[in-house]
Parts: structure tokens; C-alpha cells; sequence
């Protein structure tokens, strides 16, 4: 799917492109591909050696490489069924009446892209399962725009080669000069530097 534009039954609703729809300069690809874009190594990592999906990693702009007759023409993806299926586990996971074996099912759709991982090897606690249905997430969804929300949601702390110790639910974007300089608000978001991630 990810070097075509073909609509497949993963999709449920896809930004849909052709070759006429050519980015150019803002094209994912371009991001990835000639702006020095990558994937971290968090990232990289995560996949086990059976997992096909870290074929994907050897393409040059990762997911969004483009098709054979335009590279910077590339499906922009906005809700997978795969994110469907992680949503409905992690509520299985989360909820009381949510039953591990139901979190599993629904979690193994994708949880299969590993071939040396089978239903009986996924966690047998719904503690468990949170947590692994959380780096599940981090493998099927990288570059998709999810990870700062899945963060921020989940009360993770980051850490990467450029920062330390982020606690993304902390964190509060300041307000921009121009709206306070402009009278649309008349005092900036108190303390909002205090939850800046460490160098």
C-alpha cells in the first residue's frame, strides 16, 4: 500500500492521490527523502527481525516513497483499519469489562506482521497488554502523525539522541507574541519553557 495509490481494504478514509496531484516540494516523500527526515531509532528497534514490516525501513523515504512513476505522489492515510484494531484492543485492555482474550483478537491483526509471533505469545494481563499495545502502536503507525498524541495521552515520557526526559503531557505551547502583541491575549501561558525536554 505504500507504494501505490491503489485503495485497499486497509483503508477506511485515505487522502487519495494520482500522479497529477503531485506535491513536489511538500510531498512526504520529499520530507523523508531530500530534507533529512528519519525515523528514530526507538523506532527502528522495535521491530523484530520476523516482522515484515521493517522491510518498509530500507525504503528510502520509509513509508511514503511514492509510486514507480512518481515518487513524490503518495496516499496520505488519516484512519487505517489497523488503527481500528489498536483502538478496539487498547479498550479491551482499558475498560472493566474488557476481557484480555477480546484485546488479543483485536490486537493480533496487526501484532501477525511479526511471523514468529502467534495469539498464545501476546501478554496474558491487561497490564500487560496496555503497555504492548502501546509499542504495537509505535510499529504499525510511525510516520502516520500519531506518536506526540499516543504520548501525550498515555503520560510517556520520551527520550531520544536529541532530548531527554520529555514528559509530552506536561507540555503547553506557548502563546505566539503577535496574538499577545496584537491584544488577543494579554499574558502568555504561564510556565509553558518548564516542560521543555532536557538536552
Amino acid at each position: 500500500m505504500w507504494s501505490s495509490t491503489a485503495i485497499t481494504n486497509e483503508d477506511i478514509f485515505t487522502i487519495s492521490k494520482s500522479d497529477d496531484d503531485n506535491l513536489s516540494a511538500n510531498a512526504l516523500n520529499t520530507l523523508y527523502g531530500s530534507y533529512g527526515g528519519t525515523v528514530s531509532n526507538t523506532v527502528k528497534n522495535a521491530f523484530a527481525s520476523e516482522d515484515i514490516r521493517a522491510a518498509v525501513l530500507n525504503q528510502t523515504a520509509y513509508k511514503f516513497c511514492g509510486t514507480s512513476t512518481s515518487q513524490a505522489t503518495s496516499n496520505i492515510p488519516v484512519f487505517r483499519k489497523s488503527e481500528m484494531y489498536l483502538i478496539i484492543a487498547e479498550c479491551e485492555a482499558r475498560m472493566p469489562e474488557g476481557t484480555v482474550e477480546a484485546a488479543q483478537k483485536a490486537l493480533f491483526y496487526t501484532a501477525k506482521r511479526n511471523a514468529a509471533l502467534k495469539e498464545t505469545d501476546l501478554p496474558q494481563t491487561k497490564e500487560e497488554l496496555i503497555d504492548f499495545i502501546a509499542e504495537e502502536r509505535v510499529r504499525e503507525l510511525y510516520q502516520e502523525g500519531h506518536r506526540w498524541f499516543d504520548a501525550r495521552r498515555n503520560g510517556m515520557i520520551l527520550n531520544s539522541s536529541n532530548y531527554s526526559e520529555f514528559d509530552v503531557a506536561k507540555f503547553v505551547y506557548p502563546i505566539p507574541a503577535a496574538e499577545i502583541n496584537a491584544g488577543f491575549c494579554e499574558q502568555q501561558n504561564e510556565g509553558w519553557e518548564d516542560a521543555l525536554p532536557s538536552k
